[in-house]
């Protein structure tokens, strides 16, 4: 037996005489549990799954669990297979998943003895799998061992000859390609899934590229692990910024890393996060490729060792009151609505920077007194079109609450009157929440509260989340109405029940919060813009003609 059969048989061994570590007895009968694995939590969620198993015998408690374990096992084992058939993003997903899960469960612990197997018959199946398991290594190895011989007959002319005129030759595996040309087949499979303006197909281009850049562009079968740990040390060394660097431009990238290690201060290296990302497109382009080549190695499985050159992630938090009070005086100031807005805008709503440029005066609500933005539907084109609006995830597609004081500042009655989209002036532009990134940026630096990676307009949805808390929580609200209004994802199975977007209720109490304590807004009071203004446009300084006189040469008097 090799060694990838004696772990199969480890692993199918444990299994079945594993103990009964999924079974908890309280006084109200026996619960059934099983933890989500590591590498689903951003699907399922961190909370176990559980389900009752009611007043059952010890040993009859212990048996069911086993069961319910091994189902719960095989469901695991098929998310992951649908995970591969799409990628690495989870947004793919629908949020219902695990409720799904549970309540598959729930019908299985409750359903009647007989439906049952017994744990002999339960184990010979273990075994049954484990033989069949051995059998197909034993069919590999003969195959791997049949292509070598193939190989060698044809290099010889002779046995070429003879292998065309056998009639019963099995149809050679279709012609690996390159890694270039899957790189471009499985980048247009997403872009045409995801959008051509896709962010996410966007990181794994720049991804591909790199590999295809500091290894090479060869068969996909012709790679081995050491090449993807090769490319792990060559990237761990890349600035931060090498794709947009022109300090480097037209380098390849592994005369650039090696140029930035010999600095003597190199600039920024990449995040852990960012290679991560990196290393998982890479994986999910081979995984894809090896269901149509089997001669390709299956690399996505090769243990990496990151280098010690990569930055920790950055952790971003709020921005204190004293800073957002410099920042929303200078914006106040601003002659563009969306300057002076989409800063208070996100404090007092958390809502992502992409969500609030696409606004439209047709999202406005009024709920009981208050007044809210809904993300759930549509948008409407210049032609009066429906157009599908973007969120990043499931959770943004929500309503949020907007804080009364909005509306005191004659916010929401200009908003409410703009014809298409309310920041119109952006969408001039061809990537509008580029640009008003770019923007906000720009506001910061200016008024001296930014940090690179940290200090961002993101940083207001921390801040949002921390005033959530500290002012809400003693008035009644909670961490699920939180994440409701700032589209964050749901965590518990029980979160899911119920409504599912802000009540009345709920919009009245985040409505009427109180402000952050030392929170300036004097500067906004008498700032509406009528709907019909718009900024003039700068004009540039137009240099004056030197007189003659000053033309006159030196001396020429």
């Amino acid at each position: 037996m090799n060694r990838n059969s004696a772990r199969s048989a480890c692993f199918v061994h444990s299994f079945v005489h594993r103990r009964s570590m999924h079974v908890l007895t309280r006084g109200t009968g026996s619960t059934f549990q099983i933890r989500i694995p590591a590498d689903l939590v951003t699907i399922l969620g961190h909370t176990p799954l559980r389900t009752s198993l009611g007043f059952l015998p010890k040993r009859e408690a212990q048996r069911r669990a086993r069961l319910l374990a091994g189902q719960a096992e095989i469901w695991f084992t098929r998310l992951r297979q649908a995970r591969e058939m799409v990628g690495d993003d989870e947004k793919s997903f629908d949020t219902s998943l695990r409720s799904d899960f549970a309540s598959a469960l729930g019908e299985l612990a409750e359903a009647p003895a007989e439906r049952f197997q017994s744990l002999q018959e339960y184990e010979a199946k273990l075994k049954e799998l484990e033989q069949r398991l051995q059998e197909k290594e034993a069919a590999l190895a003969l195959k791997e061992k049949a292509v070598v011989d193939l190989s060698a007959a044809a290099a010889s002319p002779a046995k070429e000859e003879s292998a065309d005129a056998a009639p019963d030759e099995e149809p050679s595996e279709p012609s690996v390609p390159l890694f270039s040309e899957a790189a471009a087949e499985f980048l247009k499979g997403k872009r045409e899934a995801l959008g051509p303006k896709s962010s996410f197909v966007a990181r794994r281009e720049l991804a591909l590229r790199a590999f295809g850049d500091i290894v090479g562009d060869r068969p996909l079968n012709e790679y081995r692990s050491a090449d993807l740990q090769d490319f792990v040390a060559v990237v761990g060394r890349l600035p931060r910024d090498w794709a947009k660097s022109r300090r480097f431009a037209g380098l390849p990238l592994r005369q650039v890393a090696e140029a930035n290690s010999g600095l003597q201060q190199p600039l920024p290296f990449l995040t852990t996060t960012t290679v991560n990302e990196y290393v998982a497109a890479v994986r999910t382009l081979w995984r894809t490729a090896r269901i149509d080549h089997e001669s390709v190695r299956p690399l996505e499985k090769a243990q990496l060792t990151l280098p010690r050159t990569l930055r920790r992630p950055t952790r971003r938090e709020g921005i204190e009151v004293e800073h957002l009070n410099l920042w929303l005086a200078a914006a106040a100031a601003c002659p563009r609505p969306d300057d002076r807005w989409l800063p208070l805008l996100g404090l007092l709503t958390g809502a992502r920077l992409a969500e609030l440029v696409y606004l439209q005066g047709q999202d406005f609500r009024r709920v009981g007194e208050h007044w809210t933005v809904d993300l759930r539907t549509d948008l409407t084109s210049d032609n009066g079109d429906p157009v599908e609006r973007q969120i990043k995830t499931q959770a943004g597609r929500r309503v949020f609450a907007l804080h009364k004081t909005l509306d005191e500042l004659g916010f929401v009655e200009w908003a409410r009157r703009r014809d298409g989209f309310i920041f119109d002036l952006l969408h001039r532009a061809k990537w509008p929440a580029h640009t008003a990134s770019k923007r906000m940026l720009r506001q910061m630096k200016e008024v001296g509260i930014h940090l690179p990676q940290a200090g961002v307009f993101h940083s207001l949805r921390h801040t949002t989340k921390a005033w959530l808390r500290e002012e809400g929580r003693p008035l009644g609200t909670d961490k699920r109405m939180e994440n409701l209004q700032v589209g964050h994802a749901l965590s518990g199975i029980d979160d899911h029940y119920g409504w599912q977007s802000l009540r009345r209720k709920e919009v009245e109490r985040l409505a009427t919060l109180p402000l952050l304590e030392g929170l300036d807004l004097s500067p906004y009071r008498g700032q509406v813009q009528d709907a019909d203004e718009e900024p003039k446009p700068r004009r540039l300084a137009r240099k004056r003609r030197p007189s003659r006189a000053k033309k006159a040469a030196p001396g020429g008097r």
